[in-house]
């Protein structure tokens, strides 16, 4: 998440950015997660790095997120990219109407990723209280077992992530 520049007392709009690539084995889950937070992003752009699999009809049909985040832009940009380029893209899609972009908060995601249910509440109510900070992030674990740290932090892993 990057920072927003609002005062503590007021409810940010927030940009749900998630890069996609032949992520179909986990990208139902993944999208479960962003639809039932307790509090949803206010958008939510989708990536796709040239999906070479089902992601890009799982993500269309995935009818609880189309009931559940009113502003979905899904962008296949056909091509890999770094994981910062693709949210380059992402951020040159935004509506730049929407809202003060000092009072917006980026939620970046990648497919092999599910947020517990207080994800997102939780990073803002963190960043509330704190308004120094300027990136938050929640705990990674490993996909199948929530106690342990992914075996690989910075290379292809499948993970959850929550706040505990």
């Amino acid at each position: 998440m990057t920072p927003p520049a609002t005062p503590a007392h007021s409810s940010p709009r927030v940009c749900a950015i998630l890069v996609v690539r032949d992520g179909a084995p986990w990208l139902s889950e993944n999208l479960d997660s962003l639809a039932t937070q307790s509090r949803l992003p206010d958008r939510l752009v989708v990536v796709d790095l040239g999906s070479t699999d089902e992601s890009l009809d799982i993500i269309r049909d995935h009818a609880e997120l189309q009931r559940s985040i009113k502003d979905v832009t899904v962008l296949p940009v056909g091509q890999r990219l770094s994981f910062g380029q693709a949210v380059t893209a992402a951020l040159a899609e935004d509506d730049p109407a929407a809202a003060d972009p000092e009072d917006e908060w980026l939620w970046l995601l990648h497919d092999d990723s599910a947020a517990e249910p207080r994800t997102l509440a939780g990073l803002l109510e963190a960043v509330r209280r704190s308004p120094s900070v300027r990136v938050a992030g929640p705990k990674v674990v490993q996909w199948d077992d929530p106690r342990r740290p992914p075996a690989h932090p910075f290379g292809p892993a499948h993970r959850r992530a929550g706040l505990r």
